[in-house]
């Protein structure tokens, strides 16, 4: 890490790089400027740059490189991962350039960053930057963000094939259009991308929106909608998932439902459904689903 790339100017164009919106620079600039002046600080930072890059193209099988208690070190939640992983972001773009990622592909891809700090300040309520394991597994190359939704290639040994394991990022309304173009997109950008592993012919998806009871839920909404798109496979109970991704509630209080319940205040007709299904002594379900892409 040069003492160039962390002065402000630099580590301001990789936040732009990374879709951060403007409203969150000057706090997150400091942040990191405390990070860069910390000789201990600065060195953690280092070494995760490092391991970041070597594990740059290996998106199968790595161990994170972060600890546990990287979240808290330094001045804000997450700072130091928050380097790191900008200073490295220049070379995955590079690789994802030479792996001929559109480029639009490979600037929805860097937004992630700019999702995980918007989500981190509507759980926390204050400028941060909490998962950032999810985005590790983003910058070690296997992954693109294909219109709407998103693409982790995954092995199945079982079958002998890759996937597509898709995600749904945070990104407003899950109109259907754009799913489906999506999706007709995934295996041609995909397939020239990794021509290595093989045609990839199918997708999975393990969501809570793809719980059947949303159906009966949100009648005529675009969950049910996306979620009768896949064949489904298994599911287990994930309330918390709910809480975290609905109500952007803290991850783990699944357990804590008859507790929190009665402050849920709906703002929007998903949480109306999530409450309404609660109430009624129901589970929310994590299902497993697969389609075969076009």
């Amino acid at each position: 890490m040069s003492p160039m790339t962390t002065q402000s100017d630099g580590l301001q164009d990789l936040l732009r790089a990374a879709k951060v919106p403007t409203e969150h620079e000057e706090e997150l600039l400091a942040l990191l400027a405390d990070v860069a002046a910390d000789d201990a600080l600065r060195a953690r930072a280092e070494e995760l740059t490092h391991g970041l890059r070597a594990h740059l193209r290996r998106f199968r099988g790595s161990s994170s490189v972060f600890r546990h208690e990287d979240a808290e070190a330094g001045p804000g939640r997450g700072a130091v991962p928050l380097l790191a992983l900008l200073m490295v972001l220049p070379e995955v773009d590079a690789y994802w350039r030479e792996r001929g990622l559109p480029d639009d592909v490979r600037a929805a891809t860097a937004g992630e960053i700019r999702r995980q700090v918007d989500k981190t300040l509507r759980v926390t309520g204050r400028v941060g930057f909490d998962d950032y394991p999810w985005v590790e597994i983003v910058w070690r190359g296997g992954f693109a963000q294909i219109g709407r939704l998103q693409y982790e290639l995954i092995r199945d040994d079982a079958a002998d094939e890759w996937l597509a394991n898709v995600h749904i990022p945070a990104e407003g309304p899950l109109r259907m259009e754009e799913v489906r173009e999506s999706l007709g997109r995934a295996r041609g950008v995909l397939d020239v991308a990794f021509p290595e592993l093989g045609s990839i012919r199918h997708a999975v998806c393990d969501s809570w929106l793809l719980d059947p009871q949303l159906a009966d839920l949100l009648p005529g909404s675009n969950i049910p909608a996306f979620g009768a798109l896949w064949q489904l496979e298994s599911s287990v109970p994930r309330d918390g998932e709910g809480l975290y991704f609905a109500f952007d509630l803290p991850r783990g209080q699944g357990d804590r439902l008859a507790e929190i319940l009665p402050t849920l205040k709906p703002t929007s007709r998903l949480q109306a459904a999530l409450i309404e299904l609660w109430s009624g002594g129901g589970h929310l379900y994590q299902c497993l689903g697969r389609l075969e892409l076009p």
